[in-house]
């Protein structure tokens, strides 16, 4: 007597396995470590753009003229709904002119958060905050090393500076993840 279609009696146990399990079934190594480590890239992405965005944010605002004294006085004197436009239009332009190449690096700083973004959002679909949140303080020490390096941002060693890298180094090594950790 055959059984109904459909029926525990028919499936083909094998077809029911998802493709990971089969893999998992012949011997392969689980797709689950191929995706923590391209969400621990996406982590270490996201680190450096920010890093990237920081870096090119305060060249930029540092290239930044200051408001010509037309505007500084109407930004002082006049309420922010009665300043008459037709007179500061020829401070804005020049100001514009002067602004091109530092408001290119900041948009492009700006852009470099957005990026950082998305790989975070992807690294956190695999990673446990646990282990991904910690990452981000490597972008202190990106930041701060790369400050004092860069010759145009004019920052300079200092010991105890150097002392707050050490301190974020050991507790990214107390946060890390351990094999045998129940």
């Amino acid at each position: 007597m055959k059984s109904p279609q459909g029926t525990a009696q028919n499936i083909d146990p094998n077809r029911a396995l998802s493709r990971e399990q089969k893999n998992n079934k012949s011997g392969n190594v689980p797709s689950q470590v191929n995706k923590v480590s391209g969400a621990l890239v996406m982590a270490l992405a996201c680190v450096f753009l920010i890093s990237a965005a920081q870096l090119m944010m305060k060249w930029g605002v540092m290239q930044l003229p200051s408001l010509p004294p037309e505007l500084r006085t109407l930004w002082q004197q006049a309420p922010l709904f009665s300043i008459d436009l037709t007179s500061i239009t020829t401070p804005i332009a020049m100001l514009l002119q002067t602004m091109q190449i530092p408001i290119l690096f900041i948009i492009s700083g700006l852009f470099c958060y957005a990026l950082s973004m998305i790989c975070w959002i992807i690294a956190l679909k695999q990673l446990p905050l646990s282990v991904a949140y910690p990452l981000l303080s490597l972008s202190y020490i990106i930041v701060y090393f790369a400050a004092i390096q860069l010759p145009w941002l004019n920052e300079t060693f200092s010991a105890i500076k150097f002392l707050g890298v050490i301190f974020i180094l050991i507790g990214l090594f107390l946060m890390a993840p351990k094999k045998n950790n129940h």
